[in-house]
């Protein structure tokens, strides 16, 4: 998080990441990745059997990385806990939306700052997926979504954050 990292970056993270698949969590928060370096990256996670936790908030990621998202949610191995893509305003949340109604292991999803069009959809998506595990979810305060399920709807994932991590063994 935080290194200055631009599209550049990007190649030679996904080449990176096709090469580790042992990758616990990673966070690349406040990077200008841009919308095709995120797709590179999300697409490079595809089939990765232990990341548990991807931060790519604030990366302006957008159409392109919401598709290969969306992918990386509906393809088994499903490992991935917890994944923040707040705050990427031209990010597309339909690919994730739907992703959800497959993904088994996404226990935690922030979505704050985005826009969601269709929140029937969302409703729709989780609650049509038996085999979810989502237990939290991060919304903008303003935005209203009537789930008849045991999901937390919050407005910041920090304490999620600490508990992937805690679970995973990472602190």
């Amino acid at each position: 998080s935080y290194n200055k990292l631009g599209p550049k970056c990007s190649g030679a993270i996904s080449q990176s990441l096709h090469v580790n698949r042992r990758l616990r969590k990673l966070f690349l928060r406040w990077n200008d990745l841009g919308d095709a370096g995120a797709a590179a990256i999300a697409h490079s996670l595809v089939g990765n059997d232990c990341l548990t936790l991807l931060d790519i908030a604030l990366t302006s990621a957008a159409k392109q990385a919401a598709r290969a998202l969306g992918d990386l949610l509906q393809t088994p191995p499903f490992t991935l806990e917890l994944l923040r893509v707040d705050n990427n305003h031209r990010l597309d949340t339909a690919p994730l939306i739907t992703a959800l109604s497959v993904n088994r292991s996404l226990t935690a999803l922030d979505l704050s700052g985005l826009e969601i069009e269709d929140p029937e959809k969302l409703r729709l998506a989780l609650e049509s997926n038996s085999r979810h595990r989502l237990r939290t979810l991060c919304l903008d305060p303003a935005f209203k979504i009537d789930i008849d399920m045991d999901i937390d709807i919050v407005h910041s994932m920090q304490q999620d954050v600490e508990r992937v991590e805690e679970s995973a063994g990472y602190v």
